[in-house]
């Protein structure tokens, strides 16, 4: 995250076993490099939280946003789908 609230993410594993979308990519891409999460970049991000396969992320209008592994619900979302972006 940078100074403006910006959130990059990147790695994510190199192959769909490990790559659950937990970068907010919409799509489950290893990334080398960071790149910017555009689907946040209307929004102020303050927090974030990393698990092994999915992120969390609490903008400072106080919404959180989950992504990645959905197979035991880790998302928040009701259901047990992957999230490849922020939702």
């Amino acid at each position: 995250m940078d100074s403006d609230g910006n959130l990059y993410t990147w790695g994510g594993g190199k192959t769909a076993q490990y790559n659950k979308g937990q970068c907010g990519h919409g799509n489950n891409t290893f990334l080398a490099t960071a790149k910017r999460v555009d689907t946040l970049a209307h929004k102020r991000v303050e927090q974030v939280s990393c698990g092994g396969y999915h992120t969390l992320v609490m903008t400072d209008d106080k919404k959180l946003f989950a992504f990645g592994a959905g197979q035991f619900g880790e998302c928040g979302a009701g259901d047990q789908k992957d999230k490849y972006i922020p939702t």
